[in-house]
């Protein structure tokens, strides 16, 4: 009874008029802009932002609890009738919106796949090293390490357009599957990011996601031959961006030697740890402070 009674709450709280209730139940009066974000990272993550572009104003930020649930809350505010109502703000992640041609008007949206992207690759590689080094670098070995980060990071990401481009065409068909439960873990033996064969892959893909059907190989492959590696941000799936990036950042680190290993940071720096430096590390998001200032 007790279960039942809590996955009912947690049922409801997940509904996008339970926000909405919220808001009402508060003294929203006194705000001047509610902004909803998809989940409690995005907070973390947009909060600098948002204060600096609206300084100075009354401002609230609501995790939804996903990107379906964002456009739900946005549906839901526009059909209630206000008497008083503060200025809404829904920031969201491109995913694959940009590559199906899927829009949602007055909704901001990331340039690059999702907020996790901005956190992947070399240039935040380079920032962390820099930021976060135990001991300072020589010019050479950190140009060496980068150097050997980019080129283990570049097959990763080549063998990764292959499960992006499976996801992408997933979602061309309108299925949503919860893709978080295919990770590095399913594509790659983690020891040495050794991967399995395309066929083997796509099996996984199709039983981790319990998925009734797959997309075919050609089709799939036709899809990632539009993917351009330098453009990864863009295509390849946030989580996986930064899974890949801290799993490559570690073997590099393990295979250093020792006198730069104990150089080198740790690598929590990639994950969750990462939105705390997003102003920092970004300095502005494209195209956010017009969208905030309606200009």
């Amino acid at each position: 009874m007790v279960n039942d009674f809590a996955e009912l709450l947690a049922e409801e709280q997940k509904n996008p008029n339970a926000i909405l209730l919220e808001i009402l139940g508060a003294d929203y009066e006194a705000w001047q802009g509610v902004v909803a974000v998809e989940g409690p990272d995005d907070k973390v993550f947009y909060h600098d932002f948002v204060a600096e572009i609206l300084a100075g104003q009354n401002i609230e930020i609501f995790d939804c609890g996903g990107k379906d649930r964002l456009l739900s809350f946005k549906e839901a505010v526009e059909e209630y009738h206000w008497k008083t109502r503060p200025n809404f703000f829904y920031l969201c992640d491109q995913d694959f919106d940009n590559l199906l041609g899927i829009t949602h008007g007055g909704v901001f949206k990331t340039e690059a796949y999702s907020i996790e992207s901005f956190f992947s690759g070399p240039e935040f590689v380079e920032y962390v090293i820099q930021k976060y080094s135990l001991k300072p670098l020589g010019v050479k070995e950190k140009r060496d390490f980068l150097n050997r980060f980019r080129d283990s990071f570049t097959s990763t990401i080549q063998v990764l357009r292959l499960v992006s481009a499976a996801m992408c065409e997933v979602r061309a068909t309108g299925d949503h599957p919860q893709f978080d439960r295919f990770g590095l873990d399913k594509i790659f033996n983690l020891t040495a990011l050794r991967i399995t064969r395309k066929t083997r892959m796509l099996d996984n893909f199709r039983n981790e996601l319990e998925l009734s059907h797959t997309p075919d190989l050609i089709t799939i492959c036709s899809r990632a031959k539009t993917f351009d590696l330098e453009d990864y941000k863009h295509w390849l799936r946030g989580k996986l961006a930064l899974q890949a990036t801290r799993k490559v950042y570690e073997i590099c680190r393990s295979n250093s030697p020792g006198q730069l290993k104990d150089k080198l940071p740790k690598s929590n720096y990639f994950g969750a740890e990462a939105f705390n430096v997003s102003k920092l590390f970004l300095a502005e998001l494209h195209g956010l402070n017009d969208y905030l200032l309606g200009t």
